[in-house]
């Protein structure tokens, strides 16, 4: 516990701790620009996806459920 106490009060990890606030903030905005071109992206990409599915799917055996 006293090892802890000793290493908050050094100004290495003060400096440390300090500078995180920067670059954590630098990464969430990264993942934020990331994201927003993915979505771009697959809301694009499910406009070319046909609206309109086969009611019947085949079975495995190749045979609609109906026949």
């Amino acid at each position: 516990m006293y090892l802890l106490a000793e290493a908050a009060n050094d100004d290495t990890m003060k400096s440390l701790i300090d500078n995180a606030g920067p670059v954590a903030m630098l990464f969430v905005v990264t993942i934020g620009v990331a994201m927003f071109f993915l979505f771009k992206s697959m809301r694009r990409q499910l406009k070319r996806v046909d609206e309109h599915f086969p009611s019947d799917a085949p079975s495995v055996d190749g045979k609609t459920s109906t026949e």
